[in-house]
């Protein structure tokens, strides 16, 4: 009679089921942000629209909040506007700008205008480190920046 030797291992016990607790998670960096000044100060200062020959509108956009039209649609003085990085939102508010005359942005939205209420009479724009005009009312105002060269975005490389 011969027998045969199997080798004892003991009571194996299985590995624990891995549970969102219990998995190692990597540290997430926080997205890349543009600089805390860099998108207001992108907004800040003169924005044109030279549609017409004999003088141009400007829009300025004071670093205290208000927003001044000069040269074109002073009706909608006074203004203020406010900056949502997190967001990438610019709202401007028209306070004292007759209901009639700002009907005209809810024709823009979708086109250069991602909100308009005119309850609150304010304006709201994606507004991101690339945005280089604003349509305000179907006039087209760009900030002249001759020290940033717009680059295209360049193919990724497979």
């Amino acid at each position: 009679m011969g027998f045969t030797l199997i080798p004892w291992t003991g009571c194996l016990k299985a590995p624990p089921t891995p549970t969102p607790d219990t998995i190692p998670q990597k540290p997430v960096a926080p997205p890349p942000e543009f600089p805390k000044n860099g998108l207001q100060s992108h907004l800040e200062g003169e924005w044109e629209n030279n549609e017409t020959a004999h003088k141009p509108k400007t829009l300025i956009f004071k670093a205290d909040g208000r927003l001044i039209f000069r040269g074109g649609l002073e009706f909608y003085n006074p203004a203020r506007w406010e900056l949502e990085t997190t967001q990438q939102e610019l709202r401007i508010t028209l306070p004292n700008a007759d209901v009639d005359r700002i009907r005209v942005f809810q024709l823009y939205v979708g086109d250069g205008l991602k909100a308009f209420d005119p309850i609150k009479k304010q304006i709201t724009y994606h507004f991101d480190e690339q945005t280089w005009s604003l349509n305000m009312g179907g006039w087209i105002y760009s900030k002249p920046d001759t020290t940033i060269i717009k680059v295209a975005p360049q193919p990724p490389l497979d």
